[in-house]
């Protein structure tokens, strides 16, 4: 072998460690990942996905006219109250659901598979 030629093994081994080692920040899509890599503290993350999701929520809302705004039982001078409202309403009956689910089923492998479901969902 000639110093220009490669062997695919030898090539092969870094990409697959780098691509292991993106895959833990992958969130779907190029901006959620850099945002994954930029607050690597979950906690920071998952504020940043919240304000985004509030932001991109309240755009598509603000689309509607007047009227289908009034059908739904929205106007758009409370438009960002009622959002924010509707996501602390969310994060509630969230940890009620949680609660109930952990009085019917203690069993902890079932627990483990609902907090990975949960965490697959809010991606």
């Amino acid at each position: 072998m000639t110093h220009t030629e490669t062997t695919s093994e030898s090539t092969e081994a870094p990409v697959q460690d780098r691509l292991a080692k993106l895959r833990g920040f992958w969130r779907g899509n190029i901006i959620e990942s850099m945002a994954a890599l930029h607050y690597r503290d979950q906690d920071a993350y998952n504020e940043w996905l919240e304000a985004r999701d509030t932001v991109s929520i309240t755009a598509a809302l603000s689309r509607l006219s007047d009227r289908q705004l009034d059908r739904i039982g929205l106007n758009r001078e409370t438009l960002v109250l009622a959002v924010e409202g509707m996501m602390e309403a969310n994060t509630r009956n969230g940890a009620i659901f949680r609660e109930a689910l952990e009085i019917v089923e203690p069993s902890e492998a079932r627990k483990e598979r609902r907090e990975m479901a949960h965490g697959v969902a809010a991606e």
